[in-house]
């Protein structure tokens, strides 16, 4: 049976810092055993002040509503899933933050912020392409900036990955100071994040 107990204080989020939750998915395929294990646990992350948390989006992911100027409203996804992985962490985050930007065509990314230890991860990325158009949307209509991922082991080759995916009408929302102040909240909610799970 896999065993983990996760519970980390935020760096930099206050006591008093509205916070949202997410459930973690209540089941891990575990790839090469046959069988399924159990997870229980939930994520907290720490929510930016003007960004609100809209009603629905399921147990497992959440929908963020943030106004960055008076014309730019959007959105920011935050998805959680469980996984079991024998590569190295740092290929799992890259591949989720390559598949966020994935257009058709090459998209590479750079990364803006980042921070790693031997349990915990999370990168913030932006593609080299200036405003990519996101899949499935009608070309240029959105545009995502940033693509925020947080990863952390709960028992040996098991993670907890958390996607931050922003959303935003391309036609007005452009501009230093929107990028800043997204990219200031999408790395308050990755330094924040605590976890507390356990598999089996």
């Amino acid at each position: 049976m896999l065993l983990a107990g996760c519970l980390l204080q935020a760096t930099q989020a206050s006591a008093d810092r509205p916070e949202i939750r997410v459930a973690l998915p209540h089941r891990l395929s575990l790839l090469g055993h046959g069988h399924t294990a159990a997870v229980h646990g939930q994520a907290w992350l720490a929510l930016p002040a003007g960004w609100r948390r809209r009603p629905g989006g399921g147990s497992h992911a959440a929908h963020l509503t943030l106004a960055l100027s008076p014309s730019c409203k959007g959105e920011v996804e935050v998805q959680v899933s469980v996984s079991r992985t024998t590569q190295p962490i740092s290929a799992e985050v890259r591949q989720y933050v390559d598949f966020w930007f994935d257009t058709g065509v090459p998209a590479p990314v750079r990364s803006v912020a980042s921070q790693t230890n031997a349990n915990r991860r999370w990168l913030l990325a932006v593609p080299y392409s200036s405003s990519p158009s996101l899949p499935s949307e009608p070309a240029r209509r959105y545009v995502s900036l940033f693509f925020g991922v947080f990863a952390e082991r709960l028992a040996p080759h098991v993670w907890v990955s958390i996607g931050l995916g922003p959303r935003l009408p391309a036609a007005v929302c452009a501009g230093t100071d929107i990028e800043t102040e997204l990219q200031q909240g999408l790395e308050l909610m990755l330094r924040s994040v605590r976890i507390s799970a356990r598999v089996g």
